[in-house]
């Protein structure tokens, strides 16, 4: 009664249309990808206290990743009510690629990220699977950006952010017909940009004249020399002398400010792989066991911000000399994790052990309570 009345288990189920039994082997799955911070499976089946053996785990686990597919809507959906994003809330996106190989794999992965509260979190991704290691096309960004779209609402997207690779015309072209704001890098030594008499050159030549700390709207100006598109520009050059030129929208007002946004989901990729679920170290390699297996790394994300939000509400993080936290607030979320996740380990076994921290998940995540009054 205790798990069918305050755990996260019937909030699955019914979000998730799984039965009791998937259920549960998908809380176990992120509780002991929280506390391995690596998605091996035979390391994260270690970490499952119970009547049942580690191989037996480690069986179930794998079924879990070939059997299961999750409606990618359904993840992101989940992840806003984790996090309790208002309903009117708009959203700065941020759009970005990673990749790495597993043999003669190459895993490379689209992701569309949320930036809220400081954080990137991930909410949307794609296997490129005839990419390789290249970029993404228009048809893999549209695909993503209409998929948000269509799961939130136009209205929700306040600014989408992204870097160097992702430009050309009917790229930009598409986002301008369907009113979406954007504010994207543009390749310093490699685009082309129309001076004021409309004749072209290397952004670093046109830009050449501006000094350390020092920014310029150029207005609206062709950009490319044989599939030419159009875009508002703004150019800086950072304190080191770096020059970032980005084009945006009429309707950005400060794109160089919004454009530091789009940093977090290099935080965000930093946590999902070295930094915090060691991503690379993931054996899988077919496409279908690969979306469930980043659907689990994007909740364990989200669940390890939320509880480093929560941290900071309570004890605020030092800022260093340098201006940046001693510890980004995913890491910091992601150790209390695992602190509270063995404590509690230390003295139940079986399957209270998952009553005890399903409850401790519920009051942390799922509703406003502060969690450590759920322990």
């Amino acid at each position: 009664m205790l798990l069918q009345a305050f755990t996260l288990i019937p909030l699955l189920q019914s979000h998730f249309s799984m039965n009791r039994s998937r259920a549960k082997c998908f809380i176990l799955m992120i509780l002991s990808l929280i506390e391995s911070r690596t998605v091996n499976l035979t390391r994260m089946s270690a970490m499952v206290v119970g009547p049942t053996d580690t191989k037996s785990t480690y069986k179930r686990m794998r079924r879990f990743l070939k059997q299961v597919a999750f409606d990618p809507t359904d993840i992101a959906r989940f992840i806003f009510k984790i996090l309790n994003i208002p309903q009117d809330a708009k959203m700065n996106l941020i759009l970005d690629r990673t990749n790495w190989k597993f043999g003669k794999t190459h895993i490379n992965i689209l992701y569309l990220a949320i930036s809220y509260k400081g954080i990137g979190f991930p909410i949307f991704f794609t296997w490129l699977e005839d990419k390789k290691r290249g970029n993404s096309d228009h048809f893999d960004r549209i695909d993503i950006l209409e998929t948000f779209v269509k799961a939130f609402g136009k209205e929700r997207i306040n600014a989408l952010f992204a870097d160097r690779e992702f430009i050309g015309d009917v790229w930009i072209n598409w986002l301008k017909s369907q009113g979406i704001p954007y504010v994207i890098r543009l390749k310093e030594n490699g685009q082309f940009i129309a001076n004021a008499k409309g004749r072209v050159k290397l952004a670093s030549e046109l830009f050449r004249g501006l000094n350390n700390n020092q920014s310029i709207y150029i207005g609206e100006r062709d950009i490319g020399k044989r599939r030419l598109y159009v875009s508002h520009l703004t150019a800086l050059r950072n304190e080191n002398g770096e020059l970032i030129v980005l084009m945006h929208s009429d309707n950005v007002l400060n794109p160089c400010a919004l454009y530091r946004e789009r940093w977090q989901i290099e935080l965000l990729f930093r946590m999902m792989k070295t930094g915090g679920f060691n991503l690379e170290s993931t054996h899988v390699t077919d496409p279908d066991r690969i979306d469930v297996l980043l659907a689990l790394v994007a909740i364990a994300t989200t669940l390890s911000a939320k509880a480093g939000l929560i941290h900071e509400e309570i004890k605020a993080t030092p800022i260093k000399k340098h201006g940046y936290k001693e510890m980004n607030t995913i890491r910091i979320g992601l150790d209390d994790l695992i602190c509270v996740i063995k404590n509690i380990k230390e003295v139940i076994f079986g399957n209270k052990i998952l009553v005890k921290i399903v409850l401790f998940l519920r009051d942390a995540f799922v509703t406003t309570q502060k969690p450590w009054g759920a322990i």
